[in-house]
């Protein structure tokens, strides 16, 4: 006889404001996602943590960020491949491409006369 186990999911404690949520990927964000990992805090408290970091550290990002620009996207010929790439991926995906507008339109109306009335 085949019997099925169900497994009720465990209950996890939030490291940060100690509150207790079901241990699902629902609840907390997937620290190594191959193995099934969970980080030790939640959700809400990484997004917490990560606007306030990001608030704190403006200025360090914006640096990297130029630098990062400099470095990889103005770099001679990156853009010219970029465009090849993007051509050529276009050339082998039109009828997607056309497709995908076809319903762009139909969902999104007033689409053509917004984007005239920015003109």
């Amino acid at each position: 006889m085949i019997g099925i186990l169900l497994l009720a999911p465990c209950i996890k404690v939030c490291i940060k404001c100690n509150t207790h949520l079901l241990e699902t990927g629902e609840y907390f964000n997937f620290r190594d996602k191959k193995k099934g990992l969970l980080r030790p805090d939640c959700k809400k408290c990484q997004s917490i943590y990560r606007k306030e970091y990001h608030k704190n550290h403006k200025k360090e990002h914006k640096e990297w960020s130029e630098a990062y620009y400099k470095e990889y996207i103005l770099r001679e010929g990156v853009r010219e491949k970029r465009c090849e790439n993007t051509h050529n991926w276009y050339k082998k995906n039109i009828d997607h491409v056309k497709e995908y507008d076809k319903e762009y339109l139909l969902k999104n109306p007033n689409y053509r006369i917004d984007y005239n009335k920015k003109k």
